[in-house]
């Protein structure tokens, strides 16, 4: 529905307007976050789930640039080609980066839609977005727990080489074990034994950092 349709239902009432929006709003149930702006991005309308997640009540928002939520950390390249998609009278859909009032970082999957008069011109933006942090938290928590593994075989690979390399050397003992003083032989098997042991203690060591890894993780996703 386009503005022109929705003035030639409710005449030129921006009030009124305002309240198909948010009878619209409550009867979807979906409870995005949904705002109304010009062209430039001034708010003109926010829903109440706008100010629950914002912490903006609809005084402090109205009125204002969007970029009141703007969080700075993505770059400007991004919100440069949002922009243009709108601007080239296109639906816009990306994932955001946000700050609330009190500097809170949340995330939004949002939809930003050019609403056309009866002429095909753009005269304002309609944002629909919903509240995606727990799960950019569980990709970031995915993520640094492979980094993690990754890191961890690394180092047990390096380690592990050591007592490797001691025990293969040790794989031609019986070609040569005939002519060696029991003393040496004794050696050789403590060798043996030690390099077994750094096995044995690395293999613990991996297996109780993966444990370590799977808790932390389980841990954060009932937060």
């Amino acid at each position: 529905m386009n503005i022109a349709q929705l003035t030639s239902i409710f005449g030129d009432s921006k009030q009124d307007i305002i309240r198909f929006l948010e009878a619209y709003d409550s009867a979807i149930g979906i409870r995005p976050i949904c705002t109304v702006t010009d062209l430039k991005g001034t708010i003109l309308y926010v829903n109440e789930e706008f100010t629950k997640v914002t912490q903006y009540t609809p005084e402090e928002a109205i009125g204002k640039n969007h970029n009141i939520v703007k969080s700075g950390i993505q770059p400007k390249i991004f919100y440069d080609n949002l922009w243009e998609t709108i601007n080239n009278k296109l639906v816009w859909h990306g994932d955001l980066l946000n700050k609330a009032k009190d500097g809170t970082l949340y995330w939004v999957r949002s939809n930003i839609v050019p609403i056309f008069d009866s002429e095909g011109n753009t005269t304002h933006y309609l944002a629909l977005q919903q509240l995606i942090t727990k799960e950019k938290k569980a990709e970031a928590d995915y993520k640094d727990y492979i980094e993690s593994l990754n890191e961890i075989m690394s180092i047990i690979s390096h380690r592990i080489r050591k007592p490797i390399v001691t025990l293969s050397g040790l794989i031609y003992l019986n070609e040569i074990i005939e002519d060696m003083p029991i003393e040496e032989i004794r050696k050789i098997i403590g060798h043996m034994k030690d390099s077994v042991n750094e096995l044995d203690g690395l293999t613990r060591e991996m297996g109780d950092y993966v444990q370590y890894l799977d808790n932390k993780t389980n841990k954060d996703k009932n937060k």
